[in-house]
């Protein structure tokens, strides 16, 4: 597992290396723009024009030193600065009065007229962000403003230094106007806002670049956030007992279907058997159980109310199965009727049993009052069901996801919010998971993905690991079902089949 770091523990281990390590700034600076071109040149080796923007603080700095070695690597580098060099200080003035010596041509932007700027852009082979750094938030302005309006229109490669201007790196939030970069080149640890949407768009490949300080000599041994990598699934399925059977594998209990919809518990089911539960029981209502059972012979389906919807007169069915079971997945297909959302509160409220709550159910949890807070428990909202839960709109969630999984969490229990670059939070910590993409946005994706983890939880995982774990296994193998076709047309329940695929090789990443 890797750690992501907040803006403020990343200054915080940057002052910890000056002052309490006693290490130069003026080395750390030297080394972060000296790596970053490294992975420049690595990623754009046919580069022999650069524009470095260069912003008035230390991630200009940054930028006057990758200029400089730039050069040494046989590049032309030119620098935009937006400030005049008074206004630089410390180390960032250091090195802009270098290059200057060096006779790199260095121009102010405020000296610039547009058809001026345009045409660098129009000439270079690569253009460097090198304007704002961790330490910005709200949008971008003057002078830096301008630059990045050019950016937008410019078909040079992009690179970023620390993180792309107009983003922020510990949320992900995004400005109006931001630096689109096809290679983010961050120093000394990565920053949580680089993996989490809608930034995550605008860093393009991240690379972390090593400034002269171990992390673990500067970092918190605990971030409170956390990417989830592949090799990490290997943990979650050591192997299976010769001598084990069926209920030591996991029992799963799918509560969901509707005469209208009869194929989402079975989407879910699939899920939780191709991630290797050993039963998964579905509890449906009358109109849906020959169904589900034809189209899976092998889940349990039992009908647990009459007529076309589940209602009150299926808690008792619910009840009993829960002796037997470690995981309910409430909610896939269960519809809006009002007797179901009534059902779905009291399950929410009165069964002790872990559960994961999807589609419908966080409806009911939407229009109900439900007083508990459940901390064995993994909500699955996409964006829109997000909104409803925090009465807030689709495009204020989709702006601010990390906020908005965390508040969720708070006031529920672990949340998975799913979309590109899915989050998991709990009170504790936020899980990024950096994998998966378009061929998962199909109908029935989400159903899966419920089964999935809860079949880890149902194995005893905690569920905030099994809902991130899931979640990486699921965007795996929506990727390894892709593989032989466009990202038109894949089925969810290619998804759920290519599981064992990935768990044959789960740190091919």
């Amino acid at each position: 597992m890797r750690h992501l770091y907040t803006a403020e523990q990343v200054r915080e281990a940057d002052r910890r290396a000056i002052e309490d390590m006693q290490i130069p700034g003026e080395l750390l600076m030297e080394n972060a723009g000296g790596g970053a071109v490294r992975e420049i040149l690595r990623r754009f080796p046919k580069t022999r024009r650069a524009v470095v923007l260069a912003g008035p603080g230390n991630n200009g700095g940054d930028g006057f030193v990758a200029a400089r070695h730039l050069a040494i690597n046989g590049v032309e580098p030119v620098v935009v600065a937006t400030a005049e060099a008074g206004r630089y200080r410390g180390d960032a003035a250091l090195n802009r009065g270098i290059a200057e010596r060096l006779g790199i041509p260095l121009h102010l932007s405020g000296a610039l007229a547009d058809r001026e700027i345009g045409g660098l852009l129009d000439r270079t082979d690569l253009v460097v962000d090198a304007l704002l750094g961790t330490g910005s938030k709200g949008a971008p302005r003057g002078e830096i403003e301008r630059l990045l309006t050019f950016c937008r229109n410019c078909g040079a490669p992009a690179a970023a230094l620390d993180v792309p201007s107009g983003i922020d790196a510990t949320t992900g939030e995004r400005a109006d106007l931001f630096f689109r970069a096809d290679l983010t080149a961050t120093f000394l640890g990565a920053k949580a806002g680089l993996y989490t949407m809608p930034a995550r768009e605008a860093a393009g490949e991240i690379t972390v670049v090593p400034i002269g300080v171990p992390g673990k000599a500067v970092f918190p041994q605990e971030s409170g956030y956390a990417l989830m990598e592949p090799a990490e699934l290997r943990a979650f399925y050591p192997g299976r007992a010769k001598d084990t059977h069926k209920s030591r594998e996991g029992v799963v209990l799918v509560v969901g279907g509707s005469a209208f919809y009869r194929s989402a518990p079975v989407l879910t089911a699939l899920g939780a058997l191709r991630a290797g539960a050993g039963l998964v029981v579905l509890l449906v209502p009358e109109a849906a159980a020959g169904s589900c059972a034809a189209q899976l012979p092998e889940a349990v389906v039992q009908s647990a109310c009459p007529g076309d919807v589940l209602g009150p007169d299926a808690m008792e069915t619910v009840r009993a199965w829960t002796e037997r079971a470690d995981v309910v997945v409430l909610g896939p297909g269960c519809g809006r009727e009002e007797s179901t959302v009534q059902l779905c509160a009291s399950l929410w409220e009165e069964l002790d049993i872990p559960m994961v709550v999807d589609a419908d159910a966080l409806y009911a949890l939407a229009v109900q009052t439900v007083r508990r807070f459940r901390g064995d428990t993994v909500l699955t909202p996409h964006e829109g069901e997000a909104a409803r839960l925090l009465g807030s709109s689709v495009a204020g969630v989709a702006d601010a996801r990390m906020d908005a999984v965390r508040q969720l969490a708070g006031r529920y229990g672990c949340c998975l919010l799913k979309g590109a670059n899915t989050l998991v939070a709990d009170a504790h910590r936020v899980f990024v998971v950096d994998r998966g993409g378009p061929r998962l946005a199909v109908p029935g994706s989400g159903d899966v993905l419920g089964g999935v983890i809860a079949s880890l939880m149902a194995k005893g995982h905690p569920p905030e690991r099994a809902a991130a774990a899931g979640a990486l296994l699921h965007a795996m193998a929506g990727e390894a079902a892709g593989e032989s076709c466009s990202e038109e047309g894949l089925l969810a329940s290619e998804i759920a089949h290519a599981v064992p695929k990935v768990l044959g090789c789960p740190a091919d990443d």
